[in-house]
């Protein structure tokens, strides 16, 4: 997981708001994560795994419609503890952030929006 340590490190930089970051592949396996130092997670890394994994089905099952209604750029999840928003990445792969409702949600999405369009997260081997 080093190789993505710098990658995920700007992410979490990004706002003292994001918990969680993580590249997934379209099968649903975790390639990289990292927790933000101090934080205990609300679930266990097989629960982040199975939501992942879910985030991924949703995600292909957008795809099918992007001929009729472009490409997604990102989805927004909002649950009374944290937001999630996952993003497509130019290798195929998704990125999970999380971060808590403490204010300011839209203004962490574009941070990592940019973060992401700005650098390179293929997560390329």
């Amino acid at each position: 997981m080093s190789k993505y340590e710098s990658r995920l490190d700007r992410i979490l930089n990004l706002s003292a708001s994001i918990r969680f970051v993580a590249v997934a592949g379209m099968d649903g396996d975790i390639m990289a994560y990292k927790v933000r130092p101090g934080i205990v997670p609300y679930l266990n890394i097989e629960e982040t795994k199975d939501t992942i994994r879910h985030a991924v089905a949703a995600w292909k099952s957008r795809m099918k419609h992007y001929g009729k209604i472009g490409v997604g750029v990102y989805t927004l999840a909002v649950y009374e503890k944290i937001r999630r928003v996952t993003i497509p990445l130019k290798s195929g792969n998704l990125m999970l952030v999380t971060f808590d409702n403490q204010g300011g949600q839209q203004q962490i999405v574009d941070h990592v929006l940019n973060e992401v369009l700005y650098h390179d997260y293929t997560m390329a081997e």
